[in-house]
């Protein structure tokens, strides 16, 4: 009997079935780069490409417990629910305060650039 030239796929996903939760593969460059990110040195492992998306993992771990502190409604967005009434107030609170912020440290930098210039004007006479 003649063996065919393909392999059976039995029990294994396709291609396109696998999302970003499947082990991935990793070029050196990422290595490098998760490297000087994170400070935890990969290259004397066997199975760098395990460690590497053990450390994905907790990348996008803190990043969504960062959200969870600093963003009021994300959990609620989470678990697919609309943000309550206040969760929005806070949200529009924040943002309101952001910008406050910004513009007075736009104002104070102008004001800064000013000071400095009068006494550049000053000193030439």
């Amino acid at each position: 009997m003649a063996r065919r030239g393909s392999r059976s796929s039995i029990g294994f996903p396709k291609s396109s079935e696998l999302d970003s939760s499947h082990q991935q593969r990793y070029n050196a460059s990422e290595v490098a780069t998760t490297v000087a990110r994170d400070g935890f040195n990969v290259a004397g492992y066997m199975d760098r490409n395990k460690i590497m998306n053990q450390l994905h993992e907790e990348h996008i771990q803190r990043r969504m417990e960062d959200r969870l502190k600093h963003e009021p409604g994300y959990a609620a967005m989470m678990h697919g629910h609309a943000p309550s009434k206040g969760a929005r107030i806070d949200a529009s609170i924040a943002l309101e305060e952001a910008e406050f912020l910004a513009k007075k440290k736009k104002d104070a930098e102008n004001l800064a650039r000013k000071k400095m210039q009068r006494l550049g004007a000053h000193s030439g006479r």
